[in-house]
């Protein structure tokens, strides 16, 4: 949320042809936890809330977190409305899992399941999506099939990350 991407916002709202904006910034949390400088980040945060409510009739943000604490840290009344969405429990996670090999393709059976989801069970659903498509990613450029291993590397170097 630099300075220049704010204003390139704002720019585009208060030109003519814009009759509305949405902004997506998804999982916010993770630009605190990795900001050099957390108070400034956090400031430019506030700064860019602040904006979008003064332009309430064309702005909507939507933003996810996984930390909702940090909530508290940001200014008072920014948010018309928050949603608490729990994670996904293991069954999710599987279900999550059979559904994107199904997409591709795949059939679920000749992977571990629960396996996967025990060491998925911390993760969102977005955090699961990515890894699966670094799995299917990583497996397709190394002209292999997709395994049980392959699954398991992806969410292991996630979890070290």
């Amino acid at each position: 949320v630099n300075k220049s991407v704010k204003d390139d916002i704002i720019s585009k709202i208060e030109d003519e042809d814009c009759e509305y904006c949405i902004i997506l910034l998804n999982e916010l949390d993770w630009l605190y936890e990795h900001a050099i400088n957390k108070s400034k980040i956090w400031s430019k945060v506030n700064e860019l809330f602040r904006t979008v409510k003064s332009k309430k009739s064309k702005m909507s943000i939507f933003t996810t977190m996984k930390d909702v604490t940090l909530l508290d840290s940001i200014s008072d009344n920014l948010f018309e409305v928050i949603l608490n969405v729990n994670k996904p429990n293991l069954s999710d996670i599987k279900d999550i899992l059979k559904k994107e090999l199904k997409n591709r393709a795949i059939n679920a059976s000749n992977f571990d399941l629960d396996v996967l989801a025990q060491k998925a069970k911390n993760l969102s659903i977005s955090n699961l999506r990515y890894i699966l498509n670094q799995a299917f990613s990583n497996a397709y450029l190394n002209n292999q099939i997709l395994t049980q291993q392959t699954l398991e590397k992806a969410l292991e170097d996630y979890l070290a990350a």
